[in-house]
Order: C-alpha cells, then structure tokens, then sequence
C-alpha cells in the first residue's frame, strides 16, 4: 500500500514523455509493472475534477 502510494506521487508528476521514456528503457517485466501502476494510477488516483 505505501509503495503504491508513492509510485503514484511519482507518476503524478511524470508527463508523457517521461512516461514513454521509462517504457522504452525498462526491462520487458518492469515495462508490465510500470504499466499496471499506470493503468491502477488512472483508474483510482488521478483527479479527474468528478464529484
């Protein structure tokens, strides 16, 4: 839970091109990794501005 949460402070504020620039230069098994925090970042974390 509390590596979650700083990964997601950290994706916070990455911008795309430092999103991309991690996915080319990660190994194929941290590539997955990176893209399910992301994927979990979106869903539950990021401020959308929804009530």
């Amino acid at each position: 839970l509390h590596f979650s949460n700083c990964v997601n402070a950290l994706l916070d504020i990455c911008d795309g091109h430092a999103l991309s620039f991690l996915s080319r230069n990660l190994t194929p098994a941290s590539q997955h990794l990176l893209k399910s925090f992301h994927t979990n970042y979106n869903k539950f974390y990021r401020f959308t501005g929804k009530v």
